[in-house]
Formats: structure tokens, sequence, C-alpha cells
């Protein structure tokens, strides 16, 4: 007896392919490869890349590719000079001005008013006690008329800020009695306004460097100087 005939089951359906003809287990696929291989970028896909924060131009980065070490290292020393040496004649000009103002024979008198004048300044402007106190010891000191108009007038012109530096050019006329007084002078001018705090220190120290006072030539205000 002939067997009944039964027709075959339908084939199964395919999994339904995304835009671009790649499957969800294809791109599964592929992103396991590519992490087995170790690969750095993905068929399909950019990798992510943070923009630089500053790039040369080409003609300025060839230029200085091209240009040797020693070159460039002259190149900075130069400019850095430039700039010392107008910064210096700068502060000679002003030095100059201030000594028109204050005193213009120079010498020792000078040297005195001019440590008054940048002792009186506190932050950007003169300290109206310490200005009443420069103004009493220029005029008892160094027979200064109209000083306290005169100081405030100079301490405009001062060094901003100060260093040691501003106060080298002393060294070479003073005396080892003559520097202990400018740096007394200079304290009772910084007490005027209050208790000394790291600025006054500071002074005081730029002062000392300036005018080489050695702990020794300082006596008892030696703890006053710098380690």
């Amino acid at each position: 007896m002939p067997l009944p005939f039964r027709k075959p089951p339908p084939p199964a359906p395919k999994p339904p392919q995304r835009a671009g003809g790649r499957s969800f287990a294809g791109l599964l696929a592929v992103l396991l490869s590519a992490h087995e291989a170790g690969a750095q970028e993905i068929p399909g896909f950019l990798p992510h890349q943070r923009e630089p924060f500053f790039v040369f131009p080409d003609a300025l980065r060839l230029s200085l590719e091209s240009l040797p070490w020693i070159s460039v290292v002259a190149l900075v020393l130069v400019i850095g000079s430039i700039a010392a040496s107008l910064l210096r004649r700068a502060a000679e000009r002003r030095r100059a001005e201030r000594r028109a103002i204050l005193a213009p024979e120079g010498g020792e008198r000078f040297m005195m008013l001019d440590l008054l004048v940048h002792a009186v300044r506190r932050g950007r402007a003169p300290d109206d006690h310490r200005l009443a106190r420069a103004a009493q010891i220029a005029r008892e000191v160094a027979g200064l008329k109209d000083a306290e108009t005169r100081l405030g007038e100079a301490s405009a012109l001062c060094d901003r800020p100060v260093t040691a530096g501003t106060f080298r050019w002393m060294r070479g006329a003073l005396s080892d009695a003559s520097r202990r007084r400018l740096f007394e002078t200079a304290l009772a001018v910084l007490l005027e306004s209050g208790p000394l705090e790291e600025r006054e220190f500071a002074f005081l120290g730029c002062l000392a460097r300036g005018i080489e006072l050695a702990p020794g030539e300082a006596g008892e205000l030696r703890w006053l100087l710098p380690a």
C-alpha cells in the first residue's frame, strides 16, 4: 500500500537585516573579531579623537624643526639679554627722575631719600603713617624741604616690585656704619604701619642683599635678615 504524500516543512525564515545589509549577529561577530585581533578601528565606525589644544602653523613648525637646537638656545639667550637690558635702563631712568626731585647732587643723601621713597609704599600707594615718618626723617637727617610732598611725588617713580637690584647701585659707596643706618631707617618707617608682616620682611631682605649687609653688621637686628 503506497504511503500518503507529505509536503516538506517550509524553510525557516531568515533573520531581518538592518539598513546597510548588516544584521545584529553579523555586527556582533565583527566586534568580537576586532577585539580579538586588537584592532584600533572597526569597519563602518570612526574612533573618537580629541582635537589638539594648539597646533603650530605648518610654516612655523617647519622653520623650527629646520633650526639646530643650539641656534634656538642662542636666540632665547639673546632675547633674554635684550629684555634684561631694557628693564635695567628703565630702572636707571626712573632713578634719575627721583634724584631730580629729591637730591640732584646725588651722593649718600640721595641714597637715604631713595630708600625712604621705597619704604613708604604699601601696595600700590604710599601709606600715610609711613609717609609722615619718612618726611620727618628726611627733614631732620637730609634737610629736605617740602619733604612729604616730594617724597610722595617720587614714590610714584619707585621700582615695583622691589628687589635686591633696587638697592644694589648703593653698595659701592656705603660704609659698614652707613649700611646699618639705612637698614635701621627702613625698619623705623615700616613699623609705622603696624607689626611687620611677610611683605615687610621681604623688603628688608631685599635691602640687606642689595647693600650687602652682613649679619655681623646688623648687630641685634640680625634676626630680621633672611637666613
